[in-house]
């Protein structure tokens, strides 16, 4: 049996917040007036050219979650940029907030922490790693 990788990134909107000045604000969960949610995603399997790709472009994230649910419980093995800080926890609160199952049991092989960990670069980011790397 095949272990089944998925490749995947998901983006969030900005978090919207009042508050009193311009820089190095520390901003308390009362100021927050809208918090984030997933806007759009892109995924690939190991062993397929094709991109899943879905956006959503207001509030109601449910569609997307969803969907990024069914593609988490098909993974064995799920491969990201700072996949396991982000956008693992961020898919399975958006599940919880819209009482959704989480997804279930996949492992992670987080890019970022690969290159933190093993490697000496300037940088860790997707951009540089991506132009140096090419």
């Amino acid at each position: 049996m095949a272990v089944k990788k998925l490749f995947i990134d998901i983006e969030t909107s900005p978090k919207l917040a009042y508050v009193w000045k311009y820089w190095q604000e520390n901003i308390s969960p009362q100021q927050v007036v809208d918090t984030e949610w997933i806007m759009s995603f892109s995924a690939c399997w190991n062993d397929s050219e094709d991109v899943v790709y879905m956006e959503n472009r207001n509030e109601d994230d449910t569609d997307i979650v969803e969907a990024l649910v069914e593609l988490l419980d098909e993974a064995d093995i799920v491969i990201g940029h700072n996949v396991k800080k982000f956008d693992c926890g961020t898919i399975s609160g958006r599940a919880l907030v819209a009482g959704i199952n989480p997804p279930s049991p996949y492992k992670v092989v987080d890019t970022w922490k690969v290159a933190k960990d093993k490697f000496h670069f300037p940088s860790n980011s997707l951009a540089y790693l991506t132009r140096v790397l090419e």
